[in-house]
């Protein structure tokens, strides 16, 4: 899971290096565009879900989020922020880093890496 993944250079870059089976990427609703358009663009293969499209989540690749989604979002191991933790309200900074949810998990793959889940 990234939180804010701004651009989504940071996740191009992850789908670029590794075998992944789900990325879970939350941001701002009008953030959400930019991120969309530039990785649609440069990864046509990719099946991507908007917030508004619960029903494709399953089958999608990487799923997008707005913040009071965060419930809707499956298990994961780890999650990334690179610069917008520091614009976050504190009391949900502090649910989402202590989440229950984000627990390290052993598989064949070992450690799961942003909330991406290894094939």
């Amino acid at each position: 899971m990234e939180i804010g993944p701004g651009s989504g250079l940071l996740v191009d870059l992850i789908l670029k290096n590794l075998n992944l089976k789900k990325v879970y990427l939350i941001d701002l609703p009008e953030v959400i565009a930019y991120c969309f358009i530039y990785l649609s663009y440069i990864n046509p293969e990719i099946d991507i879900s908007l917030p508004n499209e619960p029903h494709m989540r399953q089958t999608s690749l990487i799923s997008f989020y707005i913040p009071n989604q965060i419930d809707e979002i499956g298990e994961f191991n780890l999650m990334c922020n690179t610069a917008s933790f520091e614009e976050m309200n504190k009391r949900v900074l502090h649910r989402v880093a202590f989440d229950p949810r984000n627990v390290y998990k052993n598989t064949d793959y070992g450690r799961r890496l942003y909330g991406i889940v290894p094939n």
